[in-house]
């Protein structure tokens, strides 16, 4: 309760200067059927989990906006799902970002705070709200961060640089966790929008345990339809194992193909993912194997009974296949993981202020 009576009384004075505080949710019912299937050299187990599924608050935040001058712009974003983790420095995990923007020229910005990493291709650019299934990339990509970035516009195009930070304290003594996330974004917008691109590349955390993540984004859009192919690598430097118990690079190459039809009303989709790791890289539902690879078919409809309110309906079916492509370390096991969901909820926002 004092969290959020600070957050509110924060966002009070933001109002104040021009601005304003909006509610998003949303509520979804969750049914999961699992299959797990372990095979050995000479027998072959299978367990199904059936659950009977459960209610669940997927998002609950309070966003507001404020204007300070002409040059400088205020936003913040509070997660009320999440408890108070933060220790030293850091920014708790119930802000989930705090940024002040300031406006140099007309092409030129600069944003200070705990803002977005900007990594990855338009599966990291959709929206919270809009996300069911997601890829290993998506998941282990570095969460909003407290720092410095900058954004410059020509053209259609925008080039971001950030220099951020995880974490800046450990919280049991003054030693600093080295938790960096440096890198730059390349977006860019062709033919009036029909075709947009992402580039990005980032380092996050110390040179010994270092993550390279890059992400490649073609979005395509046609009256209605629009089309979003995304290409993901992650590489973790010599944290990762083979079957033979060698220490090797972990790897992650990650596919996404997302069709959605944006009729004014009813917004049928379908997506695919494709996971596929190396060195013990750990997948999501992962079967612990050197190399393990994960399939996921989505297909949804969103309905939105009047276009002027933020409020839609959304049901979605996903089926989620992980399995080993080579066995644990020192056996000949295999393994594999069958996920059917059912997603059915709704999804609302209002102004409060």
């Amino acid at each position: 309760m004092k969290r959020i009576a600070t957050g509110l009384a924060i966002m009070s004075m933001t109002t104040l200067a021009q601005g304003a505080v909006s509610v998003q949710g949303r509520f979804d019912y969750k049914r999961l059927e699992t299959k797990t299937t372990t095979a050995a050299t000479a027998t072959t187990t299978s367990t199904l989990k059936d659950s009977s599924g459960e209610y669940e608050v997927n998002l609950a935040r309070i966003l507001t906006s404020g204007k300070i001058n002409d040059s400088l712009t205020f936003d913040m974003e509070l997660d009320l799902k999440q408890v108070s983790g933060a220790t030293g420095g850091a920014v708790t995990d119930f802000v989930d970002s705090m940024v002040l923007t300031k406006k140099v020229g007309e092409n030129f910005s600069v944003k200070l705070g705990k803002q977005d990493p900007l990594i990855g291709g338009f599966e990291w650019a959709q929206a919270d709200s809009d996300v069911y299934a997601v890829s290993t990339f998506y998941t282990d990509g570095a969460p909003n961060s407290v720092g410095l970035s900058a954004h410059y516009t020509m053209l259609g195009h925008t080039l971001s640089l950030a220099h951020l930070e995880t974490a800046t304290n450990s919280g049991t003594s003054n030693s600093t966790t080295d938790k960096k996330v440096t890198g730059a974004l390349l977006a860019g917008s062709y033919m009036d929008g029909m075709i947009s691109t992402r580039f990005s590349h980032h380092q996050v955390g110390a040179a010994a345990g270092r993550t390279d993540l890059t992400g490649l984004g073609l979005q395509f859009v046609k009256d209605m339809f629009v089309v979003q192919l995304d290409y993901s690598m992650a590489t973790k430097k010599n944290q990762g194992t083979n079957d033979a118990a060698a220490t090797v690079d972990a790897k992650l190459n990650t596919m996404v193909a997302h069709v959605r039809y944006n009729h004014e009303n009813y917004k049928p989709f379908v997506k695919y993912i494709m996971d596929k790791s190396e060195g013990s890289y750990a997948l999501t539902n992962d079967v612990a194997g050197a190399e393990s690879e994960r399939t996921v078919i989505e297909a949804g409809l969103e309905y939105s009974p009047n276009k002027d309110e933020d409020m839609r309906y959304h049901l979605v079916y996903s089926m989620a296949e992980t399995k080993q492509k080579t066995g644990t370390t020192g056996t000949t096991a295999r393994g594999k993981i069958e996920n059917d969901t059912i997603v059915a909820g709704v999804k609302f926002g209002f102004n409060l202020l």
